[in-house]
Formats: C-alpha cells, sequence, structure tokens
C-alpha cells in the first residue's frame, strides 16, 4: 500500500522525468496521437471498472464476500491504468496533469483497498461517502487531462 509520502515522491519524479529544458522536440508526438494513447489504456480501463463497479453495486445489498472481492478488482485495475499511464512519459503540460491524475487515483485505490478489509456490510458502506468524493476529485483530473488532450469528456471515469 502505497502512502501519501510515496505518492507525492512519485509523482514529482514523473514531473521532473518528463520536464524538457530545451522546449518541444521535433520528434514530439502530436495532441492527436498522445490523446490516442491515452484512450488505447484509459478505455479499456474504464470498461473493466464499470463492470466491476456495477458487480459491486450489485453484491453490495447482502455479500460481502463478493463485494470486497469486486473492491480489490477494482484497486487493481486503478493501479494498472496508473502504470500505464506513467509509462506514456507524456511531456509537459500533460505531464504535470496526468501526475495530478495518478496521484488522486492512487489515494482512492489505496482507499479502496482499505474498503475491501471491511469485516461487514455496515463497514463497508461507511466508506461509500469518501469513495465518491475521490472519484470526483479524479473525475475532475480526467476532464482536464482529456481537454488537453483535445478528446471529448468520459461518459464514465
Amino acid at each position: 500500500m502505497l502512502t501519501p509520502v510515496v505518492v507525492v515522491s512519485v509523482v514529482a519524479l514523473l514531473v521532473a522525468c518528463s520536464s524538457s529544458t530545451s522546449g518541444p522536440s521535433v520528434n514530439a508526438p502530436s495532441v492527436k496521437a498522445l490523446g490516442a494513447k491515452y484512450l488505447a489504456i484509459a478505455v479499456p480501463a474504464n470498461k473493466k471498472l464499470d463492470h466491476d463497479f456495477d458487480a459491486f453495486t450489485d453484491a453490495a445489498h447482502d455479500d460481502l464476500a463478493t463485494a470486497t472481492a469486486q473492491l480489490t478488482a477494482v484497486a487493481k485495475v486503478e493501479r494498472a491504468f496508473d502504470k500505464d499511464l506513467t509509462a506514456l512519459h507524456l511531456p509537459k503540460p500533460y505531464a504535470t496533469t496526468a501526475a495530478a491524475l495518478i496521484a488522486v487515483n492512487e489515494l482512492r485505490a489505496t482507499l479502496t483497498e482499505r474498503a475491501a478489509t471491511s469485516s461487514d456490510l455496515t463497514q463497508l458502506h461507511a466508506f461509500q461517502p469518501q469513495l465518491d468524493a475521490m472519484n470526483a476529485r479524479l473525475e475532475v483530473q480526467v476532464k482536464v487531462l482529456r481537454k488537453q488532450l483535445d478528446l471529448p469528456p468520459p461518459a464514465t471515469s
């Protein structure tokens, strides 16, 4: 589990590695190409998250074991997305936004993992307001990055 200090360190490293003192490279990818690369990781991740969240919602009423298993699956997708987004090595200013998105998503994954350790449905449901707030923070970052990449707003995040 990543602590906030580790997340901040990873974000700082990502931003530092993506910065350039010599200006844009002649071989810098176009915004359209960057958008396509982003969508190549975001679309399958969102599809998987939609499935996992739907299964979680169904199970959260009366099946703790299935609900917590779905939350574990959600956290894995969130972390895989972060790893894939980091691997894009986006140039500034996209890298700065991506780093902010990753930081929020890592916090969300950590919270999701904590919720997945719930010992009963009441405890599980107590995480919902925090998860909803974290989802809202994440959606802001996703919208900013998609706007920078000239992509339409997401149907879901």
